[in-house]
């Protein structure tokens, strides 16, 4: 679900620290970010889609600073060889995704029942 609370609290936050990241990992002029805070609880997951529509350049902070393996939430992204790559929740860790390059689909993995935080993430669309 989405914390309408949280993106009020870090709003400031994203226009300070992520935005020039953002600017500088894409190379282009960006006019339009949309950021959201996203809060996974038990059962939560997002099925396989696909964001290209969304925008160039999309990212993904997350600042939980537990997690583990077993409680689900994990990013999985299909490459063009059919596999899968994994990408845990780390704390401090912002992945960014080039929608223009690259049309990927992907998903996130429910989270279990007895994982022991909720998963928070900073999600973003820009254009």
């Amino acid at each position: 679900s989405r914390s309408s609370r949280l993106e009020l609290k870090i709003s400031d936050i994203f226009e300070q620290y992520f935005k020039p990241e953002l600017l500088r990992v894409s190379k282009k002029h960006l006019k339009y970010y949309d950021f959201r805070c996203d809060k996974l609880e038990i059962g939560d997951y997002y099925r396989t889609h696909i964001d290209d529509y969304a925008g160039a350049i999309g990212s993904i902070y997350y600042f939980n600073k537990k997690w583990c393996w077993d409680w689900g939430g994990i990013l999985h992204i299909g490459d063009s060889d059919d596999s899968l790559i994994s990408i845990f929740p780390k704390f401090n860790r912002m992945i960014f995704l080039n929608h223009e390059k690259f049309k990927f689909m992907h998903f996130i993995s429910p989270v279990t029942d007895y994982a022991k935080n909720v998963r928070y993430s900073i999600i973003s669309f820009n254009k």
